[in-house]
């Protein structure tokens, strides 16, 4: 499996976790859940792209949220008795989740949301929800966009709601998704300058998308980027702005959005390049998406910087998404 076909059958997968989730006996669905999430605070906890899929979640529940790293050496006292711990991982083997299950006392109310149910994490959680993503050796980019969904049908487990108006609007962001990846793979004048500064601004859900988009630069392209909250680069990094910077902002259609393209139209001013990632109800936008709810927007809006981080790859003669210093699954903390 190539990264790029990775890329392209994300929508397929993201109807195939849909497909289980709808089904009667789906774990989200179950009694053992319900006892499990009942009267807890739910803290979520992951690395990477594990991390960045939750933040869509996280908002809703207004959650604790943590980087396992840090969450089992600086902030073990987050965790209480009635704390429902949601362990994001791939693989569910990684050094810092291992960690994390060897300090967790048996009786700890514990999620495990894996595309590895079999896994250390999976066998060990009194509730295991499989992301239904293909496995593949190569840089996240199913495994993100399943974790986005599942999690926020967690949310909406946890506070006992119905799943299935989500799971159809889902469905509309799927073909969303399918839509955009494929006139992103047919546009050829968006490219990043090798000797720019990259940033991904974004506001609430999207913020995903954005941590995640720097993550893959990082990993396919193998070049620097940073991910902030828009009000964040206003704060000081604002002074970066002018020839050599390159803003990718997100515009998901939401009440902050007018605020992004505020600080997009005034970057524009200073010289800087602009990329806009919008919902179509926006005006503006180098890549347009159809109208999605903002809560699944990074499900969506992620496509073109896949795109166009592929694109940096095999433009550099890289096999894009394949690690050369590191290993899929990270064994060292």
């Amino acid at each position: 499996m190539t990264f790029l076909r990775q890329i392209e059958e994300q929508p397929w997968r993201l109807r195939e976790l849909l497909a289980a989730l709808a089904r009667p006996a789906h774990p989200l669905r179950s009694e053992a859940f319900a006892k499990l999430a009942a009267g807890r605070r739910v803290l979520f906890t992951g690395m990477g792209s594990s991390l960045y899929a939750c933040y869509p979640a996280r908002l809703r529940l207004a959650a604790a949220c943590w980087e396992t790293a840090e969450l089992i050496h600086f902030a073990r006292r987050a965790i209480g008795e009635e704390t429902l711990v949601v362990a994001v991982s791939q693989s569910g083997e990684t050094a810092e989740i291992l960690a994390l299950l060897d300090r967790l006392p048996p009786p700890q109310p514990l999620v495990a949301v894996t595309n590895v149910p079999e896994s250390t994490l999976g066998r060990r959680a009194a509730v295991t929800l499989p992301l239904q993503a293909e496995r593949s050796a190569h840089a996240s980019s199913q495994t993100y966009v399943n974790s986005v969904a599942l999690l926020l049908a967690l949310a909406r487990a946890v506070e006992q709601q119905p799943l299935d108006p989500l799971l159809e609007a889902t469905r509309v962001a799927a073909g969303a998704l399918e839509d955009l990846l494929a006139r992103s793979f047919q546009t050829s004048d968006v490219a990043v300058d090798p000797a720019s500064h990259l940033v991904f601004l974004a506001r609430g859900p999207s913020l995903a998308a954005a941590s995640q988009a720097a993550l893959m630069f990082h990993e396919v392209a193998v070049r620097g980027a940073a991910a902030m909250s828009a009000p964040a680069f206003r704060h000081g990094p604002l002074e970066m702005a002018g020839p050599a910077l390159h803003a990718v902002v997100f515009e998901p259609y939401g009440p902050t959005t007018p605020l992004v393209e505020d600080l997009a139209v005034e970057l524009e001013g200073f010289g800087a390049k602009v990329t806009r990632i919008a919902d179509e109800r926006h005006g503006r936008g180098d890549f347009r998406h159809q109208a999605v709810d903002e809560e699944l927007a990074p499900l969506v809006n992620i496509a073109p910087a896949q795109v166009i981080a592929h694109r940096a790859a095999v433009q550099q003669g890289r096999d894009p998404g394949v690690f050369h210093q590191t290993q899929p699954v990270t064994k060292r903390e």
